[in-house]
């Protein structure tokens, strides 16, 4: 089977990815959530929207419900967009419900997406608009 094997400035650790067109994909119902490959690396779980002009991203993810700040950020190539996010965690000292919440943000690109590959950099699964990863 055909891949892409490469390394992200930043990740410690190579990204694999399967390299079909994203016309094959099939998605199986109920497959189970898959580890995360990312050492902890806060990932994305789902691409919300691509701008018109292809130009940015809105990328959609899990978060605490007492997150001060959050955002998301990419690497990018001329053939892959690699997305993950952050989180700056409120006060310590204030007392918080351990309840995931959904959060959405966007990133720029240098260029138009054209036909590059999104992938999530925990995962390292593509992002396909409009199914979220478990």
């Amino acid at each position: 089977m055909p891949a892409w094997r490469f390394m992200v400035a930043g990740l410690g650790w190579a990204v694999s990815e399967v390299a079909v067109a994203r016309s094959a994909l099939v998605i199986l119902p109920g497959y189970g959530p898959i580890p995360p490959a990312g050492r902890n690396t806060p990932g994305v779980n789902g691409l919300t929207a691509v701008s018109a002009d292809g130009h940015s991203l809105t990328l959609s993810f899990i978060g605490s419900a007492c997150d001060a700040a959050w955002g998301a950020y990419r690497y990018q190539s001329n053939t892959t967009v690699v997305a993950g996010s952050w989180e700056k965690p409120a006060d310590s000292n204030t007392p918080c419900p351990a309840v995931g919440v959904v959060r959405t943000a966007r990133v720029t690109l240098a260029h138009p997406l054209g036909t590059r590959v999104i992938l999530d950099v925990a995962s390292g699964l593509p992002l396909v608009s409009g199914y979220q990863i478990p």
